[in-house]
């Protein structure tokens, strides 16, 4: 406290400090007296530390120094300007006194100094009670034991804390001494009283492998640090990097997990001993994994701790997270830590494209080594999982996207757990499901607020139920936009509105085709063997010709999911990475049991003779060989047959041809499509000026369709005939002015 020189036994005065400076003052007293009590020099920023340690009152230390010099020395510092008659005693004054005549003395007189130095900072010793309630002094207490710490790592961290944030510490102890250059450890380690081996071991373990002290010219703590040791919410810093759970939202039932390997999983956590266990949860984000890890470790009958990030996806705070929990979970057999989105943590194969957050297996390697430890560890990629990691998984089990299916099943045991079962009717939960793909997490928490938002559902009788459903419905299409960043998706497209094979002009056995899809279907829901079996269909043809329909419409025939793939979903400008979209689209219908499309094929099966690069031609391969292993249906369409690689036509079991419409099925169409935008039937005239328009699509009528709907609906008047025929006249003209007339693949 500026001016106020505290005496011993003056406890009126002792609730004017603050608790934290006192602990700063007193740490800084000890770190001076180890550097220089037995020097034969005092620096001046040595005494401006002194001054602010002992409260700016140098009064005292002044007259002792002084009174033991000689006359003879004492009259020639007495001749300095700063003795002349008139001069202000003021700070520079009674440093440079200090300095200069403790620099003139003995041994034994400098000791006599430091003396007087004591005697003027024991105000320090009464206020050792408010010290220990500094909010400082009890976080690094916590700090250290959350991460494990040892006391000479702790107190490398707090010098360098209260260097940072105390300017005059800082200045004497970073700007004068510069203790804190990389060169000046041995300083360092006088300073802080430890051998500079001991220092050196401090900094080369956890300090450096959890990336708590960083900087390159100089040390500093890192921020993660010091947000921890200055939380003032009353918080402990435990409940910072994990949070205990205690029940599992889904039961363990729900999941599609074979019950053997369930009940593997839960011997391995509950297992005695003191070698350690690690379990690996993978595959793409809404599968389950996280809810499935929770009812795991639930039904081992032992208690989760989740690893959470206190500073979003900083770099190093989720392993601070993950080793906190580790830590704390090594001293109760009965705690699991459950490391969820460990992706930044484990994957430390990656190149410069791929980091994560750590690259130091080191550290990674020895935390999985910690005797006793149970972890969970839970990741989207396993790609770059690096080998070393790998092998010390006791257990690893991917998860796979769910089918339609399954996640009815899914929704039926988050319903059964919220007892809401009964708010919800089989085909409104199939509607739900085709409409929102979301994970299981998502929907147990959408579930259990609309129950609060609806007061139960149940309870309120029919207008509850609704009230559950609307409020359920506008948490789930929220979330759906959340994940697309803002961006409103369309519902789920079907084969469309109208849609019939009738009038199709097709080349091939298409009632053949469709008979022998559904007997592949039957033995694919059938077959439990695994057996590598496919069924491979190209649509070819100009288009607009309803390739894409009727896609769509086989997998609602077939009551599959359609898993649709555009080149934006698969094309990537980074090597391999093309390649590895494609393997993992293949993968992701064979684990939902989808009907995979591939649209405007031709740019990833284009002949290899044409390729420039080597990468275009792994493109092929890799496609190529995805085919022969699928087991599934696939779809390709293209509108450039002549460019498709001939080693692949080798591999559509089936080929359907799309031709523009004939004079029927033009007819057909525009029954369906355009017609009832009309008030009167088609006349004579119309039907024949139809029928001689040749290279019409279904595609044309859809477009003309969208065109005059809006407009009928708006004004309330029905089109003239001949205003949708030549609206489809326009079309073709369009069409044959950039050349797109032309009829490929015939």
């Amino acid at each position: 406290m500026a001016g106020v020189r505290m005496k011993r036994g003056d406890r009126d005065r002792l609730e004017m400090h603050d608790a934290d400076k006192v602990y700063v003052q007193t740490r800084a007293l000890a770190y001076l007296c180890r550097i220089s009590r037995d020097d034969s020099r005092m620096k001046n920023e040595a005494v401006e530390l002194l001054q602010w340690i002992a409260g700016n009152d140098l009064q005292g230390i002044f007259e002792t120094t002084f009174s033991l010099l000689s006359p003879a020395r004492r009259r020639a510092m007495e001749a300095h300007r700063y003795w002349e008659d008139g001069a202000e005693r003021d700070e520079d004054f009674y440093q440079w006194t200090i300095a200069k005549a403790y620099g003139q003395m003995g041994r034994e007189r400098r000791q006599r100094v430091w003396r007087a130095i004591d005697r003027e900072c024991s105000f320090l010793e009464d206020l050792a009670g408010l010290a220990e309630e500094s909010v400082i002094a009890r976080n690094f207490q916590e700090f250290g034991a959350a991460f494990g710490l040892c006391e000479i790592e702790v107190e490398v961290l707090r010098f360098l804390f209260m260097a940072e944030h105390w300017e005059d510490f800082g200045k004497f102890f970073v700007n004068e001494l510069e203790s804190t250059k990389l060169s000046q450890r041995g300083l360092l380690a006088r300073i802080l009283g430890v051998s500079r081996a001991d220092l050196d071991r401090a900094f080369s373990g956890r300090l450096n492998a959890l990336k708590l002290v960083t900087g390159g010219y100089r040390l500093e703590v890192a921020e993660e640090v010091q947000e921890a040791v200055l939380l003032h919410d009353g918080k402990s810093l435990s409940e910072r990097y994990f949070r205990t759970v205690r029940a599992a939202s889904v039961p363990l039932s729900q999941f599609q997990v074979p019950l053997a390997t369930v009940e593997h999983m839960t011997s391995l956590l509950r297992a005695p001993g003191e070698r350690p266990v690690h379990i690996l949860l993978y595959g793409a984000p809404g599968t389950g994994k996280t809810s499935f890890a929770r009812a795991l470790v639930e039904a081992a009958g032992m208690t989760a701790l989740e690893a959470v990030q206190p500073r979003g996806d900083e770099s190093g705070s989720k392993r601070l997270a993950i080793h906190t929990a580790c830590v704390w979970a090594q001293g109760n057999p009965e705690h699991v830590v459950v490391a969820d989105d460990a992706d930044g943590v484990l994957n430390t194969a990656g190149g410069f494209f791929l980091q994560g957050e750590v690259r130091d297996k080191g550290w990674l390697n020895q935390l999985m080594e910690e005797p006793g430890l149970r972890v969970v560890w839970i990741v989207n990629r396993v790609e770059e999982v690096d080998e070393a990691v790998r092998r010390r998984f006791a257990f690893s089990l991917c998860f796979g996207r769910l089918s339609r299916a399954q996640r009815v099943r899914q929704w039926a045991g988050v319903l059964a757990a919220h007892g809401a079962e009964a708010l919800l009717g089989d085909g409104e939960v199939e509607s739900l499901v085709r409409r929102f793909d979301v994970s299981t997490g998502v929907v147990d928490m959408a579930v259990a607020q609309s129950l609060r938002v609806a007061g139960g559902g149940a309870n309120g009788g029919d207008d509850g139920r609704e009230a559950f459903r609307s409020a359920l419905t506008r948490s789930l299409a929220a979330h759906m936009v959340l994940r697309e960043n803002g961006r409103r998706l369309a519902p789920p497209q079907g084969s469309g509105e109208g849609y019939s094979l009738e009038g199709l002009s097709i080349a091939g056995d298409l009632a053949g085709t469709m008979r022998s899809l559904k007997a592949f279907d039957g033995w694919l829901r059938a077959d439990g063997s695994g057996r590598r079996r496919n069924c491979n269909l190209l649509f070819y043809g100009p288009p607009g010709t309803g390739k894409s329909a009727l896609a769509r419409h086989v997998a609602e025939s077939l009551d599959r999911e359609l898993l649709e793939k555009r080149l934006s979903d698969i094309l990537d400008p980074y090597v391999g990475m093309t390649e590895r979209n494609i393997a993992a689209a293949f993968a992701e219908a064979e684990d939902t049991g989808a009907v995979l499309v591939f649209d405007e094929a031709d740019s990833l099966l284009f002949s290899r003779g044409r390729a420039r690069r080597s990468w275009e031609v792994n493109q092929v391969n890799e496609f190529l060989t995805s085919m022969e292993r699928f087991r599934g249906i696939l779809i390709c369409t293209t509108n450039a047959f002549d460019d498709l690689d001939a080693a692949s036509l080798r591999r559509f079991g089936y080929k359907i041809g799309f031709r523009t419409l004939a004079p029927e099925g033009s007819l057909s169409f525009y029954g369906r499509l355009l017609a009832s935008l009309a008030a009167t039937p088609l006349p004579p005239s119309g039907e024949a000026r139809l029928r001689r328009m040749e290279g019409l699509t279904p595609g044309d009528f859809k477009v003309v369709r969208d065109r005059f709907d809006l407009l009928v609906e708006t004004d309330g008047e029905a089109c003239c005939h001949d205003a949708l025929l030549d609206a489809l006249e326009e079309e073709l003209a369009a069409r044959r002015r950039t050349g797109a007339g032309r009829i490929l693949g015939f």
